[in-house]
């Protein structure tokens, strides 16, 4: 059954978290303070300052009082979703704790800087909270006021966190536009997602570059100066940490080689023991009763 829920609030604020499981819905967006919008299951569209944004299961977006827009479902099947509305006075408590704790924190979610592009929720510490949430939906009460206050603490915190470390990159593209540096900037974070979120298979540099508008060459140099590392060894980094998590699960190397996309288990072995100090068998040996 379609139904929208509220899972917790801060009282006197605006903060709160919804659960939505819905087929058919349309909504109009204007924002007081910072809002995600993460999708559970299924598929949301969005319209936002004129750009398009559909997400689907595991991503969200941020966005703040600068963005305006519209937002709809259109599914045979039941939509889930969670939005997390957070008060500005909660975020810039959140923020203030953070200053003292993170060198180079600055005020910078309620200004029209934020650059608005959807995520993978891993990548900002978010999935473990969104999973809970999506389990606490079932149940038959919210949560408890001090469970509220620690995941309201702990949803500003990450996207805090995550907005902070985007936006050190920027200086680093050498744009003299702003606007121009923003664009490219959350083209380039899809793009390093999309790279972490299909490990197995990862997109070519060639397609990438396209999805960011930009030659091949370009993007390379781009996305080093952005995140100090070639896309090649960005992904293979990814693919390293990943077969290191299935060596613990599986006790066939090659299968963790081929997994993993290396080509043969030579490769394979010589790059997980640059990467990890061990050959695979040993760091299999050593970690996996662990």
């Amino acid at each position: 059954m379609s139904s929208i829920r509220t899972l917790a609030s801060l009282p006197g604020t605006s903060s709160e978290i919804r659960f939505s499981s819905l087929c058919q819905h349309e909504k109009t967006f204007a924002f007081k303070g910072l809002a995600i919008k993460y999708v559970h299951h299924g598929r949301e569209d969005y319209l936002f300052n004129g750009e398009r944004f559909s997400l689907h299961a595991g991503e969200w977006i941020l966005l703040n009082s600068t963005v305006e827009g519209q937002g709809w479902i259109d599914s045979r099947e039941e939509v889930q979703g969670i939005c997390i509305d957070l008060d500005p006075e909660t975020v810039r408590e959140t923020e203030t704790v953070l200053r003292h704790e993170y060198a180079g924190m600055q005020e910078l979610v309620f200004d029209g800087g934020l650059f608005v592009h959807k995520r993978q929720a891993a990548h900002a510490g978010l999935l473990p909270l969104m999973g809970r949430l999506a389990a606490q939906h079932t149940g038959a009460a919210s949560l408890e006021a001090d469970e509220a206050r620690e995941l309201f603490w702990e949803c500003s915190k990450a996207v805090l966190l995550n907005q902070a470390q985007n936006q050190r990159c920027l200086p680093r593209l050498n744009v003299a536009r702003p606007q121009t540096a923003r664009v490219l900037m959350r083209r380039l974070v899809e793009a390093r997602d999309l790279l972490s979120s299909e490990w197995a298979l990862p997109p070519s540099v060639a397609d990438l570059a396209r999805e960011v508008g930009v030659s091949y060459y370009h993007f390379m140099r781009l996305f080093q100066r952005a995140f100090g590392l070639s896309p090649y060894q960005f992904s293979l980094q990814v693919r390293l940490r990943q077969a290191q998590q299935l060596l613990r699960e599986s006790d066939r190397i090659l299968d963790v080689a081929e997994a993993c996309g290396f080509e043969d288990l030579s490769s394979f072995s010589r790059a997980f023991k640059k990467h990890s100090g061990l050959p695979p068998s040993a760091w299999q040996r050593r970690f996996s009763s662990f």
